[in-house]
C-alpha cells in the first residue's frame, strides 16, 4: 500500500479533524475547499467573493513547493451553475454524469 502524507493549511482548517488534503503514492486528493477566506477567516455573504476566495484557496493548496500537478479533477452539482460557468471559462472539459459533471483540466499537453 502507498505511503500517505496528510496535509494541512493554516488559514483553511474545517470544523471537522480532517486534513485539507492528502497524498497517497502519485496522487494527491484534496478534501473541500471552502470560500471562507483564509487569511481573514471571513466567509463573505456575496456568491462571487465567496467563489473568488475559493480560487485563491485552490490556488494556495496547488502552489505547495512539494507538488506538480498536471490534472485538476471536481466534482459539480448540476444545479451549481456559477460554478460550471466559472470553470467552463477557465477551460476545463465538463462531463455529465447521471447525478453530477466531472470537470476536467489538463495542465500538461
Amino acid at each position: 500500500m502507498a505511503r500517505r502524507k496528510s496535509i494541512h493549511i493554516k488559514g483553511m482548517e474545517h470544523g471537522a479533524p480532517i486534513p485539507n488534503g492528502v497524498v497517497i503514492g502519485n496522487m494527491i486528493f484534496s478534501s473541500a475547499i471552502s470560500g471562507k477566506d483564509a487569511k481573514t477567516g471571513v466567509l463573505s455573504s456575496d456568491p462571487d467573493e465567496q467563489a473568488e476566495a475559493m480560487f485563491r484557496n485552490l490556488r494556495l493548496f496547488m502552489s505547495l513547493p512539494e507538488f506538480f500537478f498536471d490534472r485538476v479533477t471536481a466534482e459539480i452539482l448540476p444545479e451549481n451553475l456559477q460554478m460550471i460557468e466559472i470553470c467552463r471559462l477557465l477551460g476545463f472539459r465538463l462531463e455529465p454524469d447521471q447525478d453530477q459533471i466531472h470537470a476536467v483540466l489538463d495542465l500538461v499537453l
